[in-house]
């Protein structure tokens, strides 16, 4: 009789082994982990208890003094705004004993690895059904074929059958089509260059007061995130809003992983979270900019500033800053294609 186990039981097998505390909370986040992703094959990988679907979700380990939470290096990145209470390198996360659970935090980033392994998977990997219907869809029928055939051939009929126009109705034509090609004489009023140069220089100026003072409208999500902050909080956010809403008013905001962030063509430039020491602004290439006054942020390029009240909002500097994220990208979007590695872009 064999008496090999299987993986979830390897898997709990490893978390009983652990002492306390670290056995509980790895229970307690083991539970997390499977209520996002409840069909994923539990085992021993990297001697790490491992979740995988498709490719490894996620790692867990168990050590004296923390717990150790491995997501993969584009997972921390792109949750680095919530992360900064915690000690991170490339792809890892270490969370103390002494420091509370982010269980909700585990859960959002177990939810994006599988969200981002299954459109991996859908790209690379075309079902059996979707290959059938590609087939059958590049092998015309012989019905069609036959169809097309019979569309393709000229009515010869029609064409000899056809009567040509009487003699009447070709001269009525021709003095109707010489009617239409004279021109009368028309008389254009005269203006002047001054004039002209006048009348364009409103005009553009209008148009540029127009598009100055036209801002894109505040995304519901992030409206209903700052009336949800306290009153210190809410005014540092609307005062951020507005100011990203101006410099980048191409930019796409929305509610990323807990905060709001602004995407310029899928890829995340800035953004800001509140927390107890006040609001962040967070900059996802600010370490390129060339800022003191920016503070590094994890292992690739971000940097953020702390705002705890309006007043600390320096608005010359945030021009200035929203400014080069438009011109200084790294590429975010695609570091989980590109396997961890962040390129920049320009």
């Amino acid at each position: 009789m064999s008496t090999r186990m299987n993986d979830n039981d390897v898997v709990t097998a490893y978390i009983d082994a652990a002492a306390e505390p670290a056995r509980a909370r790895l229970r307690a986040l083991r539970k997390v982990i499977l209520a996002e992703a409840p069909d994923a094959v539990e085992r021993i990988a990297y001697g790490l208890a491992t979740w995988q679907q498709a490719e490894n979700l996620i790692h867990l380990g168990a050590f004296q003094n923390h717990i150790g939470v491995y997501p993969g290096a584009a997972a921390v990145v792109v949750f680095a705004a919530e992360l900064t209470t915690f000690k991170t390198s490339k792809g890892a996360i270490q969370i103390p004993h002494d420091a509370p659970l982010p269980l909700e935090l585990v859960r959002r980033i177990t939810r994006w690895r599988f969200e981002e392994s299954m459109k991996k998977g859908a790209a690379t990997k075309p079902t059996k059904k979707q290959a059938t219907m590609k087939k059958t869809a590049t092998k015309p029928t012989k019905k069609a074929a036959t169809t097309k055939a019979a569309t393709t051939k000229p009515e010869t009929k029609n064409a000899a059958t056809a009567k040509p126009e009487t003699k009447n109705a070709a001269t009525k034509n021709t003095a109707t089509t010489k009617a239409a090609t004279t021109k009368p004489k028309t008389t254009k009023p005269k203006t002047t260059k001054a004039a002209t140069k006048n009348t364009a220089t409103t005009k553009n100026t209008a148009a540029t007061k127009a598009a100055t003072t036209t801002t894109p409208p505040v995304p519901p999500d992030i409206a209903a995130y700052n009336a949800a902050r306290s009153s210190t909080d809410r005014a540092v956010c609307d005062a951020l809003v507005a100011h990203i809403a101006t410099a980048l008013p191409d930019a796409q905001g929305k509610v990323w992983h807990g905060h709001p962030v602004w995407f310029l063509q899928g890829n995340p430039v800035v953004g800001y979270s509140t927390h107890k020491d006040g609001t962040r602004l967070l900059l996802w290439s600010g370490q390129s900019f060339d800022e003191p006054a920016l503070a590094p942020l994890g292992k690739f390029k971000a940097a953020e500033a702390r705002c705890p009240r309006v007043d600390d909002v320096d608005e010359r500097a945030l021009r200035r800053w929203l400014g080069k994220a438009r011109a200084i990208q790294w590429d975010y979007k695609n570091i989980a294609k590109n396997k961890g590695v962040l390129a920049r872009l320009c």
